[in-house]
Formats: C-alpha cells, structure tokens, sequence
C-alpha cells in the first residue's frame, strides 16, 4: 500500500486514537487552529474501525485541504478499543505518529456516564451505573490498550495526561506541538477553555434527539453541518439550558470497583507516563474516597 499519498490525495501524517472523554475534542480543535497543521474535515472520520472497507482514497479525501501543511492528521477516539486498528495503522501508514490521552479513572467513569445521560439515560448514582452497565467498567481497560500501541510505536506514540489540563494547557500543547515537528510556539485562543463538556440535557428526549440527529447528519455526511451545530451555544442552550452538572454519588462500593479495574493496569499506565505521574492519575480524586461524596 502507498502510504503517503493516493489517487484522492496525501494520507495523514499522525493520527489521535482516543479515548473519548479525555480531551480529545479539545486536541482537535487546537490542533486544528495551528498555522502550521491540518486536521482532518471532520474529527471521527473512523476509517482504521468502521469504514477500513472505503479504501484509501476514501481515506485520503478527508485531507484534501491539507496540501500545504506540515504536520496533518485525525482523531477518531475507537481506534485505542479495537485490536484490528493498531496493526492497520502501522501497515498503512508507514512513520505514522500516534497520539493518546490518559486521565484519571474516577473522573473518566463520571464522564462517561454523564455523557451517557446526555443522549437520555438516568442514573441516580455512580454505583447503580456500574452495576447495571457493564461498559463503563469495561472503558477503564484502555490503559492496557493504550500500552499495546506503546509498544508497536515506540519513539512515534505520545501520551497527552489529560490530568495536567487546562491548568497546565501550554506546557501540554508544547510537547504535542514537539512530537508533531511544527512551531511550538503558537498559542491558540481556546487553548485553555473547557471543550465538549459534559451536560445533561433539559429531558431525555431532547438527549436522544440530540444523539439521533447527530447519526443522521454522519450518515449524509454532512460533517460541516454537525459541526457548526455541536459549537452553536444557541443549540447547546436549547439542548442543555442553564442546567448545573448534576451531582453524582461516589459511595465505597462503586470506589472499589473502580479501583479493582485500576490496579490490574498499573503496570501499564506507569509504562505510559512513568512512576510519578501514574499515582498522579490514578488516585481517587478529592471527594471520592467516602460514601456519599461526589467526584470532583
């Protein structure tokens, strides 16, 4: 296979492989706004998962814009959870680099079930969550996938710690700006903003229309469209109103199962980012450790 360039255009030279809930929207879009990079028409595009059959040139069209860039590429967050990707990254795309994001679990798991109460779900508490949605659970595995991509990609696979994020946000978009070759020294104006936050919406149906009308526009591919729609405030006032993040239970329970999951990757989250940082990310946060406290 070609890997740098094809009949419908140049192939990427990095790729964002998730997961979601970690930042990944926020990567994009400061990406994105760097002079000197090009993202992909839409982020998502999900060719190494979901749409490998399209072919290259598929593949290539989503960087037809990006002629005159440095440094260009995607982010689809699926690609960490399927054990096919990573193999056809590397064949496909000979010197690829790759980029991941790692963050605390206890806020990943609120994160994730907040998201799914956007698109209409209920849950009264984070243990409830757990016990009756096993994915939630399962999403926490991805540091030993994540390791997986360490090791097939050596000196070309880097760690963005979500956990730094957005105290830290320079210093962070330095080193991602570092490992892409571009200039480092570009600062975008959203780069120290909250992106793609979680919410929930003002009733579930609104959720599940949300979430449906989003399938429908990727299926008509009408990436622009669902763009413009999921940055409108007017849209996300509609959708989410003025409603506060609601408050979920931690109790000792559902810390446990977590940190059951947790301990079992250890090994590979410190093979990530190192000794220091891993007890960084894996700590419970404050106001996670008792019954009854919520997650910060």
């Amino acid at each position: 296979m070609k890997t740098r360039s094809t009949s419908g255009g140049r192939l990427p030279t990095f790729v964002g492989i998730g997961p979601g809930r970690c930042a990944s929207t926020w990567l994009y879009e400061v990406l994105d706004e760097h002079p000197e990079i090009c993202m992909s028409k839409i982020k998502e595009v999900e060719f190494f998962s979901h749409n490998y059959h399209k072919g290259l040139a598929w593949y290539a069209k989503h960087f037809s814009h990006c002629q005159n860039a440095k440094a260009f590429g995607e982010i689809s967050n699926g690609y960490h959870a399927d054990p096919t990707v990573v193999a056809r990254i590397r064949d496909t795309l000979k010197g690829v680099k790759v980029i991941a994001c790692v963050r605390n679990p206890f806020r990943y798991v609120r994160s994730l079930i907040l998201f799914d109460m956007r698109r209409g779900a209920r849950w009264s508490d984070i243990e409830e969550a757990l016990e009756k949605e096993p994915y939630f659970l399962k999403a926490i595995t991805y540091y030993s996938k994540l390791a997986r991509y360490s090791e097939w990609f050596g000196q070309r696979f880097f760690v963005v710690d979500c956990e730094r994020l957005p105290e830290q946000w320079r210093e962070v978009l330095r080193s991602v700006y570092g490992f892409l070759g571009v200039s480092a020294s570009f600062e975008p104006p959203i780069g120290g903003q909250i992106v793609n936050a979680s919410g929930v919406p003002r009733a579930p149906a609104l959720g599940r229309l949300a979430a449906g009308t989003a399938r429908v526009l990727r299926v008509c591919r009408a990436y622009s469209f669902l763009t413009a729609l999921k940055r409108s405030h007017l849209i996300r006032w509609i959708v989410f109103g003025r409603r506060d993040v609601p408050e979920l239970v931690w109790t000792r329970k559902a810390v446990a199962m977590v940190q059951e999951v947790v301990e079992r990757q250890r090994d590979d989250v410190v093979r990530l980012v190192g000794e220091e940082r891993a007890n960084v990310i894996l700590a419970p946060p404050n106001g996670v450790r008792s019954t009854g406290c919520t997650s910060g």
